[in-house]
């Protein structure tokens, strides 16, 4: 190159430099609550912690409240106001079947426990409380959940129990025929006779019962606990079979 000639060099253009760290705020409408970065224990609102950029969820949790849950991508300073929404007061069932379903507005919450009891906490506000139990008609009722909570003892009608005789080696006829074999047999109910009984199904409260079968000398006897809900055929033989 001759002299007086200069040599341009090339114009890269200047990357900023990213940070290493940013910054996390935050803030919630309850002093105090629980922050979790990742599930992991950070402090407590007011919170501020530097983390490297990346995809977190946060957690913001205190007792009778909501938790509040958000996934960020932190790729800048980033401030975060939780709001736990309101509190929680606790919601108390008892009285109650074990197993029995409890549903507010629809949503299931749960099943009572072994002692028939069903324990949770709730939002104050209005609801429609729906009981299900095997055995049982539904229970419904429009409910109010106060700030104090709410506790009650519903109590619960149980289904019908029901039975039908059945004799082996008859064709049982449910209307009443003067050559049907059912003229020959007398029924009795704790010791109540059922009038014009033809093999038709009967209703029973949950419970104990005697049931008596007589057809001439024949007789059939039997003492038995029926559920509620449940149906049941009894045979009458020497004794008396129950499917």
């Amino acid at each position: 190159l001759g002299s007086g000639t200069s040599i341009q060099q090339p114009n890269y253009p200047v990357q900023p430099v990213q940070p290493s760290l940013y910054n996390l705020h935050v803030t919630s409408n309850v002093f105090g609550a629980d922050v979790f970065v990742n599930t992991v224990p950070a402090g407590k609102t007011p919170f501020t912690g530097s983390y490297p950029p990346g995809t977190y969820t946060i957690t913001v949790k205190s007792p009778s409240y909501p938790d509040y849950m958000q996934t960020i991508t932190l790729n800048r300073d980033m401030t975060i106001n939780a709001n736990l929404g309101p509190s929680l007061v606790p919601f108390s069932l008892g009285n109650l079947i074990p197993g029995a379903e409890i549903y507010l507005n629809g949503s299931r919450l749960g099943v009572t426990g072994n002692n028939g009891r069903f324990q949770t906490q709730v939002q104050p506000g209005s609801y429609t409380l729906v009981i299900r139990t095997p055995g049982y008609i539904e229970f419904s009722l429009q409910i109010n959940v106060g700030n104090s909570g709410y506790n009650y003892n519903p109590t619960l009608q149980a289904r019908n129990a029901s039975f039908r005789i059945q004799i082996p080696g008859l064709q049982l006829e449910s209307s009443y025929r003067r050559n049907s074999p059912w003229n020959q047999v007398s029924l009795f109910v704790d010791n109540k006779e059922i009038k014009n009984y033809y093999g038709q199904s009967l209703d029973l409260s949950p419970g104990q019962h005697s049931i008596t079968v007589i057809s001439g000398v024949f007789q059939a006897h039997l003492s038995q606990n029926f559920s509620a809900g449940k149906e049941y055929t009894l045979e009458p033989f020497t004794g008396m079979n129950v499917r």
